[in-house]
């Protein structure tokens, strides 16, 4: 039965799931899980290889943000004007979502790594072996492809939704990108609570349940993992570990898979 959801819960929630972040690094290195991942060699040159790649990448899009040129346009062109910033906000509600789009794509493909450290986590906590096939693996791939995909489509409706409300009332275009970083934020956080999820057998109509009602925890998750994978080189290595850690230390104290029955 879904639990009711209020505003002191969600604050609640993100609090302590910010002193679950803090705590991650400290059982990180207690249980030096580092160990076990580099004997799987192949997985981390591949981390390493695909960190550099999408820090690249992001480094080129910044770039580019920065150095493009503004057009200039006769001011008594009223109806050219009118229509280019129509077109330009198009561009813009389709470069968020390549952006947020871009962060989903690097989990898919790091989903290794966040099922490794999603189940050595809970196999220390519980006590019980959790063993790791390839089997399992690639269930947990096409899980992930499945969350963010989902995830990616209600962002982006949301998006779409919130970029018409702004408009009506004259938002600054600033502030509504502000706003859809965290809506993107929040799925981020929900793809790591799904791993979590999923080892407790959750489907992922009841695993969204669950985050939705940890709304806070999942957006704090979400918006510390969004901003960190910016960080080039080092963030798209860390995040994915970290927050994998954090969703499943949280998961576990909390009983996230408990919110439904």
């Amino acid at each position: 039965m879904l639990k009711n959801i209020n505003t002191k819960d969600t604050i609640s929630h993100a609090s302590k799931c910010i002193g679950v972040m803090m705590s991650a690094y400290s059982f990180f290195m207690e249980h030096k899980l580092w160990k076990g991942f580099f004997r799987h060699k192949w997985i981390a040159l591949a981390t390493i290889g695909i960190s550099i790649l999408f820090s690249y990448w992001m480094i080129c899009d910044v770039t580019t943000f920065f150095t493009a040129s503004p057009i200039d346009i006769p001011i008594n062109d009223a109806g050219i004007i009118a229509d280019q910033m129509s077109d330009e906000s198009k561009r813009g509600n389709a470069q968020t979502a390549i952006s947020g789009g871009s962060k989903y794509l690097l989990l898919i493909i790091l989903e290794i790594v966040i099922f490794y450290f999603s189940v050595k986590t809970i196999e220390i906590l519980s006590g019980e072996e959790q063993p790791i096939s390839i089997s399992s693996f690639w269930k947990a791939e096409i899980r992930m492809i499945k969350v963010l995909i989902r995830g990616l489509v209600q962002a982006f409706i949301i998006q779409i939704l919130l970029s018409i409300l702004f408009g009506i009332i004259g938002v600054s275009n600033g502030i509504k990108g502000f706003v859809i970083f965290f809506v993107y934020a929040f799925f981020v956080g929900h793809a790591f609570f799904d791993n979590y999820n999923e080892l407790y057998k959750l489907s992922i109509k009841k695993s969204e349940i669950t985050t939705k009602y940890h709304f806070g925890a999942t957006l704090a998750l979400g918006t510390v993992a969004s901003v960190l994978l910016l960080i080039p080189i080092i963030g798209p290595i860390v995040t994915p570990i970290f927050a994998a850690l954090t969703a499943n230390l949280y998961g576990y104290q909390y009983k996230l898979n408990e919110v439904v029955s």
